[in-house]
């Protein structure tokens, strides 16, 4: 069941507005604090005190991120989603919008295109990474996964939990799929799976600099 946390809410995602920057139970009940922007679900969805999850450093300085550029966003809590399928799910939305972002940990050389130990690799969240590509476009030697050790390491994340933010707020170059520009939106684990973040593309790719490439299988 989706429990909404907090959120900036406007028309551009297609949702119906009521207030922002509160916890709001989700039972019809009203609550004393100041009424802003909180996404209005079914009258038997409700929200639970009891599962409010840590954020990571990372989450919070996403929503940091948003909340000065004044990004328009919504931020959804629910179960525990640590795969592409599970987080569409919870957040009852069509996969294909997921922002799946992978760490791969790379051996480059001198002449690599990639200049790095790490890298992060963004595709559509419907779609299967292909390795081969990946390797052939950051001109590595070798490639695999990062461990679960290294992704928290790197990112202070958990397997499943990485957003896609590299190049910036979390130090490892970042390479997205050309696929994604079909889509109009974006949603994403925040650091934790159990908070995820809903964007628009095009407010998404205003916060970093992408660099686009090939990297879903055929």
């Amino acid at each position: 069941m989706i429990q909404i946390k907090r959120a900036n809410f406007t028309n551009a995602l297609g949702l119906r507005q009521a207030s922002n920057h509160l916890i709001q139970p989700l039972n019809g009940k009203t609550t004393t604090r100041p009424q802003k922007s909180v996404m209005m679900l079914a009258d038997d969805d409700f929200f639970d005190a009891n599962l409010t999850p840590q954020m990571t450093p990372i989450g919070l300085q996403i929503l940091t991120l948003l909340d000065q550029h004044q990004i328009p966003h919504q931020q959804q809590r629910h179960s525990a989603a640590s795969t592409c399928e599970q987080s569409a799910k919870e957040r009852q939305l069509p996969m294909t919008l997921g922002g799946k972002s992978l760490l791969f940990r790379s051996r480059y050389t001198a002449n690599s295109f990639h200049q790095g130990d790490f890298a992060m690799i963004v595709v559509p969240a419907d779609q299967q990474v292909d390795s081969q590509k990946v390797r052939r476009f950051l001109g590595c030697q070798k490639l695999r996964f990062a461990s679960n050790d290294e992704l928290m390491a790197i990112a202070g994340v958990e397997k499943g939990a990485l957003p896609p933010f590299g190049g910036g707020l979390i130090d490892v170059p970042m390479y997205l799929d050309e696929r994604l520009q079909q889509n109009q939106q974006i949603a994403f684990n925040c650091g934790v799976t159990t908070e995820s973040v809903v964007m628009t593309m095009s407010d998404y790719l205003s916060l970093i600099t992408p660099i686009w490439g090939q990297f879903c299988r055929d």
